[in-house]
């Protein structure tokens, strides 16, 4: 069992044993109040027959005793009216004790869950994560090949020109159905081609004329 179940089952079992020991005291504090109530009564009627018949002795012995009986009951409920209230202190104080475990407790339960929650959001997400990457990995299209028939800009063909080049390179992307997106990738590529071309004729020039070779 857990270690705050437990402390709750201390407390819950100290409070309701203090809680009946109070009912127990209240019910013998009422029933002394009672008792001190009937004894007044009784003194009032004796002081009363005693006033009417003066001469009788039996009357004031009896109104002695009752007083004396008055004062010890009265004494009595007083003690038990302390043992009460001191007993409600510790009902009070085990209570509080009590609900304010049982506040951590349900805190902690209510974090639990809230961490349990985000751990399923967590592994939710990577489940997703890990589904949509396994779909994306199986349609992921074919690489389209670079046609083989892409038109030279300036490299010993017809398209000197900027947009006669473009227009031819535009055909023969059509023609092989190539995608509009992989324009982009493919015509840098095509004048990478020329400029390495060009950079390559420019060196071939430098090594005739150092060779003295013109």
């Amino acid at each position: 069992m857990h270690k705050s179940q437990l402390e709750l089952d201390h407390l819950k079992t100290g409070m309701v044993a203090t809680q009946q020991e109070v009912m127990q005291v209240e019910g013998v504090l009422e029933s002394m109040r009672r008792e001190l109530v009937e004894l007044m009564k009784q003194r009032l009627l004796l002081k009363r027959s005693s006033e009417e018949n003066k001469e009788n002795s039996g009357s004031v012995k009896d109104c002695e005793t009752l007083e004396t009986q008055i004062s010890d009951i009265k004494e009595l409920i007083s003690d038990k009216e302390d043992l009460c209230k001191e007993l409600s202190k510790v009902y009070e104080t085990r209570k509080m004790a009590f609900e304010r475990v049982l506040e951590q407790e349900r805190l902690n339960r209510i974090i639990k869950e809230s961490e349990f929650s985000r751990e399923q959001q967590i592994m939710s997400g990577r489940t997703t994560t890990d589904g949509l990457s396994g779909r994306m990995t199986q349609k992921e299209p074919r690489r389209v090949q670079v046609p083989q028939n892409l038109p030279k800009f300036r490299q010993k063909g017809p398209y000197d020109e900027p947009m006669e080049f473009l227009e031819a390179f535009r055909r023969v992307m059509k023609a092989h159905e190539v995608p509009l997106s992989r324009y982009v990738k493919l015509l840098p590529y095509v004048l990478m081609l020329w400029i390495v071309s060009g950079l390559r004729n420019g060196l071939n020039n430098r090594n005739l004329i150092f060779h003295g070779k013109r």
